[in-house]
């Protein structure tokens, strides 16, 4: 059992170009977790969106994330989301990532009922689990998105991801919207 102290900095512009909900956003968090049995840790916590339109219909996409804990127990590592990439497969996790996505998004079809687009990256990521080293993978991806118009967000995308190093490829089906 564990009380957590979480303060967060975090800043974050949005802008509409008729086509797509852009933003850049950047977040830092840090949480002390204080054990009631056990160890004590820390975590910190980096989060970084850039969305830019380039011409109308058509941006540009940088991503990039982290997270850091001072403990060596296993029951607190995190998935990759915290990495922002979709190269390392879901039940992956590790204790500490840093990762980056850089890409390009296309609307195809723009509807009164939403924004269908297409969208490539290349991600990389560093992770460190307790039992290993660490580790670089590395990789393309790529996805068809659905924005609802009245909401400007994701609301369907299907997607695939391959890590080079790992020769695994990663399928992705997703509803809604995380945040």
């Amino acid at each position: 059992m564990l009380l957590g102290i979480n303060p967060e900095i975090a800043l974050r512009h949005s802008s509409w170009d008729g086509f797509f909900l852009s933003q850049q956003s950047i977040s830092l968090q840090y949480t002390y977790y204080q054990a009631i049995r056990g160890s004590s840790f820390h975590e910190i916590e980096f989060r970084g969106d850039y969305e830019q339109p380039i011409i109308p219909g058509f941006r540009m996409n940088i991503r990039g994330g982290g997270i850091w804990k001072s403990t060596s127990d296993t029951l607190f590592e995190e998935r990759p989301r915290k990495a922002q990439v979709q190269i390392l497969p879901r039940y992956y996790s590790a204790l500490h990532y840093a990762g980056l996505s850089a890409g390009l998004e296309k609307y195809l079809y723009k509807s009164q009922r939403g924004t269908l687009s297409a969208q490539c990256s290349y991600q990389g990521v560093f992770s460190n689990r307790q039992d290993t080293d660490w580790e670089f993978d590395h990789g393309p991806s790529v996805g068809v998105l659905f924005y609802l118009s009245r909401i400007a967000l994701p609301a369907i995308g299907i997607g695939t991801a391959y890590n080079v190093v790992s020769g695994l490829y990663q399928f992705t089906f997703t509803i809604g919207m995380s945040f």
